[in-house]
């Protein structure tokens, strides 16, 4: 009986391979797309423009040289007919830079981006307005606790501003910090050697508002920043706050939804992120990216941190081994200067 179940199951495995053709998809290879990241704002020069080309990048926001486009020809004029060229940045693939101290952006001109790509393409922005900004007028910091003991617990930074009821007007903020670390350290001359350190912290989430619904009146306590507490010490936050236009705001907000996708079926349906950037030639052919412009509003906060009471092992979770130098990414022995 045994022996007439195996025959059985061995023919029928036999049958449903027979049943299976070998089937060749054709691979689509998508064209490479012209990628642009760039921004002109109200303060002192110089702007920078990113120029890459659609692909994978392994690590960071650093171009492979064979995505990073170089040889391009990059300019921005403002509405008046001013202009002014960037150049190349050799030691950052993909970089274009101005030098030009005279060229600045001031808050009620447009300005345009143009680029002549190695291949002859000429992509132009749509115009944007640079508008203003009311300022950030006080950033304010809580403790917030992390009940995962693994992940350090911090200070959640808030931002106050007053919306102008004038006009109809669209928010980007963006924040960065020093938060101290510790380490066991490393011999030296008899003694032990850079224990302490500081490190930079970014905040790299869409932050972007509209007051659809607050028009005239205060935005209060907006977050926009989390400083991550590892050891005890000060925190340092910067946070700046962006005007954008109406076609702007509506990237980021694409953009936002693209980050926020977590594959469930209430997920908005992806979308290629194009932006202001098309062929001069060919409208239809568009970029990827966005060139802005915006007025910026900047505020610091200095956060002391000596007076918490927290378990005895919460610091000890993330201290590392060795010279803090080499144990945590881009740390420095030295506070950062200005702070």
């Amino acid at each position: 009986m045994l022996k007439y179940i195996a025959s059985v199951l061995f023919l029928g495995l036999g049958m449903l391979t027979a049943c299976i053709d070998e089937v060749n998809l054709p691979i689509r290879n998508e064209e490479q797309k012209l990628v642009v990241e760039g921004l002109i704002t109200n303060e002192k020069p110089p702007y920078s423009v990113r120029l890459t080309y659609t692909g994978t990048f392994m690590a960071g926001r650093i171009a492979p040289a064979s995505l990073a486009v170089s040889g391009a020809l990059v300019t921005i004029s403002d509405n008046t007919g001013a202009s002014v060229t960037l150049k190349p940045i050799i030691q950052q693939p993909g970089i274009y830079r101005t030098s030009d101290s005279s060229f600045v952006g001031q808050v009620g001109k447009s300005y345009t981006l143009k680029v002549v790509t190695p291949q002859g393409k000429t992509f132009i922005s749509s115009p944007e307005l640079l508008l203003p900004v009311p300022p950030i007028e006080n950033l304010t910091a809580v403790f917030k606790e992390i009940p995962d003991y693994s992940k350090p617990s911090g200070y959640q930074v808030m931002a106050d501003t007053k919306d102008p009821a004038e006009t109809e007007n669209y928010y980007r903020w963006t924040a960065y910090g020093y938060s101290r670390r510790e380490s066991l350290g490393a011999p030296r001359a008899g003694g032990i050697c850079c224990t302490n350190c500081w490190i930079p912290v970014f905040d790299n989430r869409t932050n972007i508002y509209t007051d659809d619904f607050i028009n005239g009146n205060y935005i209060k306590n907006r977050e926009v920043f989390f400083a991550p507490y590892y050891a005890r010490g000060k925190l340092f936050a910067e946070v700046s706050q962006y005007s954008l236009t109406r076609a702007a705001y509506q990237f980021w907000k694409r953009f936002q939804e693209q980050q926020s996708r977590v594959g469930s079926i209430f997920d908005p349906l992806p979308a290629p992120i194009e932006g202001n950037m098309a062929n001069a030639e060919n409208p239809a052919e568009l970029a990827l990216g966005y060139f802005g412009a915006s007025c910026v509003s900047r505020k610091r906060l200095t956060i002391s941190g000596d007076t918490l009471q927290l378990f005895p092992d919460y610091y000890k979770e993330f201290i590392s081994p060795g010279d803090c130098r080499l144990a945590y990414p881009d740390a420095s022995i030295y506070q950062p200067e200005g702070w």
